[in-house]
């Protein structure tokens, strides 16, 4: 046993609780799962932030970088920023900083590529700049580890609430118990996510 396996047999222990159903022992791990990929995904949290520091071999203006490779797990980009050659972040205007935009904004209106933008398509993050740099320190959003063996989320830790009463509506939705499955998405959505944002959204404690 792990402490990742620990903490998803827990989460797994919990759900049972709340649905009386130790028969569905598959079905709550798969809820589980997908309420945890739920929770996370249910706002931009800090700390489902990784910044890593990209190192090129040559200077160039246009750079494309492998997302599996370098950033497993992305699910969202936060900041791109542009090294010199000794790797520190460029300090820019903000006028000057890189932007991130989405696939179709990439031409302006008078049909030319928009220069010092970063974007996303397929399996490739795309990065045109008005200066050459030496490489990219890139910060992202990473979707959670969800298997057992390898189970990492901080909302289980820190509020499981709002993944164990969504694990047990989705179980309980699934197998024909549709009145008590709705009070607990109730719950989910009107008490323990709003709970989970206020408290946890920003890295700053106000």
């Amino acid at each position: 046993m792990t402490a990742q396996t620990d903490l998803f047999d827990a989460m797994v222990a919990d759900v049972i609780t709340l649905t009386a159903r130790p028969d569905l022992d598959a079905e709550t791990a798969l809820a589980v799962r997908t309420a945890t990929n739920n929770a996370h995904l249910s706002d931009a949290y800090a700390r489902d932030c990784r910044t890593v520091s990209v190192q090129l071999p040559l200077t160039t203006y246009v750079t494309q970088l492998d997302i599996p490779t370098l950033f497993p797990r992305m699910r969202g980009l936060n900041r791109v920023q542009l090294l010199d050659q000794y790797y520190v972040p460029i300090t820019l205007s903000t006028d000057e900083q890189l932007r991130i935009i989405e696939l179709g904004d990439l031409y302006d209106s008078f049909g030319s590529l928009r220069d010092n933008v970063a974007y996303l398509a397929g399996e490739k993050l795309n990065i045109r700049t008005f200066l050459q740099g030496y490489g990219f320190l890139v910060t992202y959003f990473l979707a959670p580890n969800v298997r057992r063996d390898v189970y990492d989320s901080w909302i289980a830790q820190l509020y499981p609430d709002a993944i164990l009463y969504w694990a047990a509506s989705i179980v309980l939705d699934t197998n024909g118990n549709e009145a008590k499955a709705a009070k607990y998405m109730a719950m989910t959505q009107q008490v323990h996510i709003p709970f989970l944002k206020s408290s946890f959204l920003l890295g700053e404690l106000r």
